[in-house]
Parts: structure tokens; C-alpha cells; sequence
């Protein structure tokens, strides 16, 4: 049974009791995707009964494509509309800046705030939000990633990339005739980002086998039919075709709502992410533009398909114990290896890399896990995509595959898979491959292959 699609370019959605144990709710109010949703607008905010004085927050680009007629369509209405303007076309960053430029814009009777954008600013007025108590509405201006609806907010602090629990939007209102205007970049970045799913739910099914962690079948078969009728409607899609479009933005926002509704990024994120992440972090040191959040995405989805055909072509009972505690790297050794690689952003991963080390006995333990839990682990070989199917699915849409398109060169890559697991605390692939001694081998043999 769907408890969750849309109907007529709105969300229908009802609270159920999941196979999984727990009880599955959309705490969003309201989210339009459609033609002409802006005309929405008033409605869905008068049902929403937030008050009338707001604060509308885009950047230049955001504001040309939708955030003038937001602020056209408030000031003919009831409604008192303030406008926090990032006065810059490039990546608006979600900094300790961003948020004391829109701090400072806030009046103290402001009673909800409107972000048009997409990804950092959606993730900057997430965080805001959540801190401050005012509620907020989304208005997407490009299907390029897929948290709209979730509670996570990534946000740069020191230059660390860490996600933060805030909150969710009180609606979202998608105009199909906005986000088709986007440029096409932004689009292929939403379709990458999509596709990182097919990654991310090996990621989680193999936590859940190793470490117990929480996993719901419900939502990982729903992201699973979102990313297939994705790669279904990739001609559409690249057309930009106003239905087909619609559906891509359907997709993505159901992926937040799963996010949401789990209660972390679990659904929709997991080693592809953290090699994502820590490229945006050296991005940011090396003070670069980075490239998209799904651009990256789409890339790192490429390598960690190859990682895992590595990882499953090996055998855990073939492994020397002796040789793997001897390559056993000191937890001192891991934090002197991240303030080397990662500058001023060393500190939150290094916080990480303590929360998950491991002593030798504790090591021991996950490796005879893993072995006993083998063949349910090669079994995950189903779900997990070959490196030709991603690279022919990224060609077709027109989206990066390979890591030199996007500045990551092979030391880069090395760096990267060796380091990333201390990005996230999540477990994933390479935590699984770093307790069986095989991180190393199986990242040269990747490199090798770029």
C-alpha cells in the first residue's frame, strides 16, 4: 500500500503502523508540485496560519528565478515581507556568516520565514529555523538535491561539513515552472543525487547486519522505486519536460521525507556521501568553488560501486590476524593524519575517528561478525550496482562519472577512501573493509582503475 505519493501534484499521506516497529507520520503540512504552484501560495499560507510578518531569504540568482514574484505576490497580499538578500550569484555557503546575516535581518516579532533556493540556503533556513523557534516555508527553485523536505541541516563549521538535527518546513511549494528553468547542471545534480541511493542502501542494509542498527524495509523499497522511475524518465528529464520533471521533484522530496521521517540520512546517504563531503571540505581549505552536492555525489556513487565489487570479490576467512593488527593504525596516528589532510576543518572529524575507533579486542569481534555473517552480506551483491551500470546511467543523463571531471586526481581519490570513513560515524562499506585490514589494498586497486 502507497501511504505515501502524490495526487494531482500534492502529497497524500496518512500515519501507519510499519512492518518495521514503528509508527510512520509526515509532519510537513502541506507540499505542492505542480505548474503554476506559486498561486498557491497565499492559500497554503493562509491554512498555515503562521502570521504575516516574514522574512524572505534568497541570493541573486534565487531571486530572479522565483523571489521576486514571492515578494510581488506577499506585498499584494496581507502579509508584511522582508527581504534577507545574499547579494552573490556564486555558492552561498552555510556558515557561521550566512547565519549571522540572516540572524541580523530578523525582527523580533517575525513570525515565519520563506527561503527560495535550493540546497545551502534550504539547509541555512532549516538550521535557523530550528534554533530560533519561527517556522519556515520552502519554495524550490531547482530539482538539484533531495533534502527539501528532511530535518538534516549540512553545515560548515570551521570548515567541517557536519549535519545537523533541525527541523522540517512547514510546507513546500514547488512551481514546475520555476525549477524547469533552472540550468541544466543543477538538474543532473538532482538526478546524481538520487542515484547515490543505490549505494546508500547497501551502506544501511550492511549496518543493520553488522552493528543492528534500525532499518525499514518500507522506506528502502519506496527511495528504490523513486530512483528506478528516475532512471526510467532520464529522455524526459533531460528534455525538461514539465511532467517529467515534476515526478523527478516528487522523487527527490519523498527521498527528504523518508530522511525525516526515519529520523536520519540513513535512507538517502551513505559512503558516497562522505567521500562527497570530504571533497567539498578540501574544496572549501583550498578556498574553490565546490561542484554540486549531487555532482559529487554522482561521482563518489561510481567509485563506491567499484569499492564494493572489490569488497565482495574477497574472502574474510582468508585473512591473516596478525598482519591485520600490525597494519592497525593508532588512534594518535588517525588524528595526526587528519589535521594534516584536513587544516582547520580537522577537528570535527577527528571528534568522529574517536566516537568509532576500535581496540584490538573490539576489532576482533566486528571481524568474526563479519565472517559469520558472510554469506547474508555477499547476498547484498543483488542490490548493488555494478560500476558500468552507474557510469552508462550517468552518460545517459548527461551528469559526471569520472573523478577528474570534478578536480578529485588519484592522490586526491586515495586520500579520500582512506579518510572518509571519519567523516560520518554511519557505518559503511569502508569500515567494514578498514576492521577486515583490506581498506588499503582495495583503495589502491580502485585508484588504479581512474
Amino acid at each position: 500500500m502507497e501511504h505515501f505519493k502524490f495526487v494531482d501534484g500534492r502529497l497524500v499521506h496518512q500515519e501507519f503502523m510499519c512492518v518495521c516497529g514503528k509508527k510512520h507520520a509526515v509532519p510537513i503540512q502541506e507540499v505542492v508540485v505542480r505548474q503554476g504552484a506559486l498561486e498557491d501560495l497565499e492559500d497554503v499560507l493562509r491554512r498555515l496560519n503562521l502570521g504575516k510578518k516574514c522574512v524572505v531569504i534568497a541570493d541573486l540568482n534565487t531571486y530572479q528565478a522565483a523571489g521576486e514574484q514571492v515578494m510581488e505576490k506577499l506585498h499584494n497580499g496581507t502579509y508584511l515581507p522582508k527581504l534577507s538578500l545574499f547579494p552573490t550569484r556564486e555558492l552561498v555557503k552555510p556558515d557561521e556568516y550566512a547565519i549571522g546575516k540572516v540572524m541580523l535581518d530578523l525582527e523580533a516579532d517575525t513570525s515565519f520565514l520563506l527561503v527560495v533556493g535550493s540546497g545551502s540556503l534550504t539547509d541555512l533556513i532549516r538550521y535557523i529555523s530550528s534554533r530560533t523557534g519561527i517556522p519556515f516555508v520552502s519554495v524550490p527553485t531547482a530539482a538539484s538535491m533531495d533534502g527539501y523536505a528532511s530535518s538534516g541541516a549540512p553545515m560548515l563549521q570551521d570548515g567541517f561539513k557536519k549535519t545537523i538535527i533541525s527541523t522540517h518546513p512547514h510546507a513546500i511549494i514547488a512551481d514546475v515552472d520555476v525549477f524547469c528553468r533552472a540550468p541544466y547542471e543543477l538538474t543532473a545534480s538532482g538526478f546524481s543525487d538520487m542515484l547515490g541511493k543505490l549505494t546508500s542502501r547497501v551502506d544501511w542494509k550492511l549496518s543493520q547486519i553488522i552493528t543492528g542498527e534500525y532499518y525499514c524495509d518500507y522506506f528502502a523499497e519506496l527511495i528504490d522505486g523513486v530512483v528506478r522511475m528516475c532512471v526510467e524518465q532520464i529522455a524526459g528529464i533531460k528534455q525538461g519536460e514539465p511532467e517529467i520533471m515534476a515526478r523527478l521533484m516528487e522523487g527527490l522530496i519523498l527521498s527528504g521525507i523518508a530522511m525525516l521521517v526515519v529520523g536520519n540520512s540513513r535512507p538517502a546517504s551513505g559512503s558516497e556521501h562522505s567521500l562527497s563531503h570530504y571533497w567539498e571540505m578540501k574544496a572549501f581549505l583550498e578556498q574553490k568553488t565546490p561542484h554540486l552536492h549531487g555532482t559529487k555525489v554522482g561521482v563518489a556513487t561510481g567509485v563506491m560501486s567499484k569499492f564494493y565489487e572489490k569488497f565482495f570479490a574477497r574472502n574474510p576467512f582468508d585473512i591473516n590476524l596478525a598482519a591485520v593488527r600490525a597494519r592497525k593504525h593508532s588512534l594518535e596516528d588517525i588524528e595526526a593524519t587528519i589535521r594534516r589532510n584536513l587544516g582547520r576543518a580537522a577537528e570535527g572529524v577527528v571528534e568522529v575517528a574517536r566516537s568509532i575507533y576500535l581496540s584490538w579486542e573490539e576489532q576482533q569481534w566486528q571481524i568474526e561478525k563479519l565472517q559469520a555473517a558472510w554469506q547474508e552480506i555477499k547476498g547484498l551483491q543483488a542490490i548493488t550496482p555494478t560500476f558500468q551500470r552507474v557510469f552508462d546511467i550517468q552518460q545517459s543523463v548527461g551528469a559526471s562519472i569520472l573523478p577528474q571531471e570534478i578536480e578529485v586526481d588519484r592522490p586526491l581519490l586515495r586520500e579520500t577512501l582512506l579518510n572518509a570513513k571519519e567523516v560520518r560515524s554511519k557505518y559503511t562499506v569502508l569500515h567494514a573493509a578498514d576492521t577486515l585490514g583490506w581498506l588499503e589494498e582495495i583503495t589502491d586497486e580502485v585508484v588504479s582503475e581512474y
